[in-house]
This record gives structure tokens, C-alpha cells and sequence, in this order.
């Protein structure tokens, strides 16, 4: 129960990113900011959901840029706090001793 409850928080959490991300208000700095955040945090939250959402963001900006030939700054830097998130998950202490436990040699 208490490990569903923090793997549902991780998904939550890269939802509310991704819908945040989609339906961007680009008049408010609110709005930003709590992009920013989200971003941190879904990036942070789990390895095989972050690299997912790294390549949705991705993905997203891609087709933006293919249809209106510009790119987003505020999506850009949410991708930036993303990539952030997902730098300190991959270099946190708990992720080397996992990676210890399960090597062979």
C-alpha cells in the first residue's frame, strides 16, 4: 500500500506536468513557475517515467517547431528544470547503491 501510494504521487505528478506543459498561459509567471516545478519534480520522480516524459516534451516541441517554424522559451526552460530532475535522480546516492546491489560482478 505504502509503495502504491508513492508511485501513484510520481504519476500524479508527471500528469499534471504534462497537462500544465500542453495548456501553457503565456502571460503568467505563476504559471511558469509552477511549470518549472512540476518539471523538477517529474523528472526526479521515477527513471523509466522521466525519460518517458523527457521524450514526450521532446516530441511536443519538435511538432511546434515543424508546424509554426518557432519554439516556446517557457517550454524550453520546463524542459531545462525536467532535465535538472532527472540529472539529480540519475546521480542521488540511493540510484548508485540500487545499481551496487544489482550488479553481478
Amino acid at each position: 500500500m505504502v509503495l502504491w501510494r508513492s508511485g501513484a504521487g510520481n504519476y500524479l505528478v508527471t500528469i499534471a506536468y504534462l497537462d500544465k506543459f500542453i495548456t501553457l498561459n503565456k502571460k503568467r509567471l505563476l504559471s511558469l513557475i509552477s511549470l518549472c516545478g512540476l518539471g523538477f519534480l517529474a523528472g526526479f520522480g521515477n527513471q523509466n517515467t522521466s525519460g518517458g516524459v523527457i521524450l514526450i516534451t521532446l516530441l511536443i516541441l519538435l511538432k511546434n517547431w515543424l508546424v509554426t517554424k518557432k519554439l516556446n522559451k517557457q517550454q524550453l526552460l520546463s524542459v531545462g528544470f525536467l532535465l535538472l530532475g532527472f540529472s539529480g535522480l540519475l546521480l542521488s546516492l540511493g540510484d548508485k547503491k540500487r545499481a551496487k546491489m544489482y550488479d553481478s560482478q
